[in-house]
């Protein structure tokens, strides 16, 4: 049994958190619940660009090195699993409990990065992520950072400048 899936197993029996349909699944744990948050900003403003569907593929894909069929069978499973606001919350906090600080903001900012690929912050969408920053264990101003974080690199981007050395990372 690979080690991945004998930890989703314990942390499944011991942690009323963890999700349990990533072991039913066979899925990671932090795959369906990292992707599912990521689709949920995708959906938020009620309207899915195409420019926002390719960004969450490609940080599926390099953040936890999948292929582009890995991907889209992740967010097939994601479909079927996270269908209403109850399981949603189990995603946030088998978020906290199987990141660290470092993987949880970066999640924030790869919520941020798919949210500002239309050029704009729906309401909605910063209610989310600095709703998800909350429950992570962090203040609002997490949530707030992450998206101007991604608002500025992307202004940086477009203008042609090089980001400052504080911000590439």
């Amino acid at each position: 049994m690979p080690i991945r899936r004998l930890k989703d197993m314990i942390h499944n029996f011991f942690t009323p958190d963890a999700d349990r349909e990533a072991f039913d699944h066979d899925v990671p744990t932090i795959h369906l619940a990292a992707g599912a948050l990521l689709c949920e900003v995708l959906v938020k403003d009620g309207d899915v660009e195409d420019v926002e569907y390719e960004r969450l593929i490609d940080l599926l894909a390099v953040r936890f090195g999948l292929s582009t069929k890995e991907v889209r069978d992740l967010l097939d499973t994601i479909r079927v699993c996270v269908d209403h606001e109850d399981k949603l919350g189990r995603m946030i906090n088998s978020v906290r409990d199987n990141f660290n600080d470092e993987e949880r903001v970066e999640l924030l900012e790869m919520m941020a990065d798919i949210a500002w690929q239309d050029s704009d912050f729906h309401a909605m969408e910063r209610a989310l992520i600095c709703t998800v920053a909350e429950r992570l264990g962090f203040d609002v101003a997490h949530g707030h950072r992450a998206m101007e974080k991604v608002r500025f690199r992307h202004q940086m981007m477009l203008s042609g400048q090089r980001l400052p050395s504080t911000l590439a990372d």
